[in-house]
This record gives C-alpha cells, structure tokens and sequence, in this order.
C-alpha cells in the first residue's frame, strides 16, 4: 500500500479535475495506511521542502482531515477490519475522497469491502481506486474494467491501466488499474 511518484501524481490531478485543487478541510479517508514511496517521497519535497512518509500527513499538510483505516493500526492509521460493515457516524460521517492505493486486493470479504467503500463516499465526492487486473500476480483479487461500472450513481472520470503504479522496482512487475470515479451531484 503506497504511492509512487507517478500514482502520487495522478492522485493530485483527480483531485484537481474533480474540484478537489484546494485540501483544506476536504476529508479524506485512505484505506490502508498509504506510505510514500522513493520517488513519490522527493516529489513531494520537491512541492513542500518537507519529509513525509505517509500520504496521511502529506494530506494533513496540505490542509485535509485525513483518516487511514489499516488493521496494523500503524502510521497513525485506525486499526478497523475492512471485512466487516464500518459505522460511518464513528468516523464523523462521510468523506470527500476515498483513497484506494493498494488495500482493496487484500481484503477477502469484496461484498463488505466495497459496500464500506461507497458508504464511506458522499454524493458530489470522489473514489480513487489502484487495484491490480485481471492476470496479475498481486493481491488475493484481481479486478476487470467490467468491475468497475457501478450505477447510474456514479461517473467515471478516468479508468486506465499502466505498468507498476505501485512499484517500478517489483520483481514481478505487475500491472495496475486505476479508476476515479465521482458521485453524479
């Protein structure tokens, strides 16, 4: 779970198309306590001329209410299981963004998953999501563009498949899935 410099990038462009530009007091939720990879770690000295290594106090810096749920409870991330329903009302309600950079592949109940994903997403906000497709060797699951048109609820902004969104250097290389999606308003 971790953002590289191109993921990191394209992060920050959704947010911008998505009328996001502008963080502060824009809640965000991360599912996954999302590091800061090497080249998305001099990217964001280079913007900043600080040392972060989560996206949470990236986040945080640029003037969002960021909550991180991991069940290693590490990197000041709330220790909440992903395969089970969360009450919404004990994180403060829904979020402007939902970012997925990793942890959805890793979650064995999808049903609950995704369920918590959309809940955890307000109307007019965003859904990015970084999972690995069909054929990759990464994760528990792997994910079809088909997976991914959802309602009449919702619009795709950008669905994309690159090469190791989520790490160059990766033995096995995997490809990555990308996909913002927005709540129509």
């Amino acid at each position: 779970m971790g953002l590289t410099g191109k993921s990191l990038r394209y992060v920050l462009m959704m947010f911008d198309v998505c009328g996001f530009s502008n963080l502060d007091g824009v809640r965000i939720c991360e599912l996954g306590n999302t590091v800061i990879r090497n080249s998305a770690y001099k990217y964001v000295y280079r913007i900043t001329h600080k040392k972060f290594t989560t996206a949470k106090l990236f986040f945080e810096y640029m003037g969002a209410k960021d909550i991180s749920i991991d069940m290693n409870g590490l990197d000041g991330s709330l220790s909440i299981n992903l395969n089970n329903p969360i009450d919404i009302e004990e994180l403060g309600g829904q979020f402007d963004i939902v970012l997925n950079a990793g942890t959805a592949e890793h979650v064995e109940n999808q049903a609950i998953l995704f369920k918590n994903i959309y809940n955890l997403c307000k109307q007019g906000g965003i859904l990015i999501s970084m999972v690995p497709p069909l054929g990759s060797k990464h994760g528990l699951y792997q994910y079809d563009t088909e997976f991914f048109i959802l309602d009449d609820k919702w619009k795709i902004i950008d669905l994309a498949i690159t090469n190791s969104v989520f790490n160059p250097r990766r033995k096995h290389n995997n490809l990555s899935m990308i996909y913002c999606t927005q709540w129509k308003r």
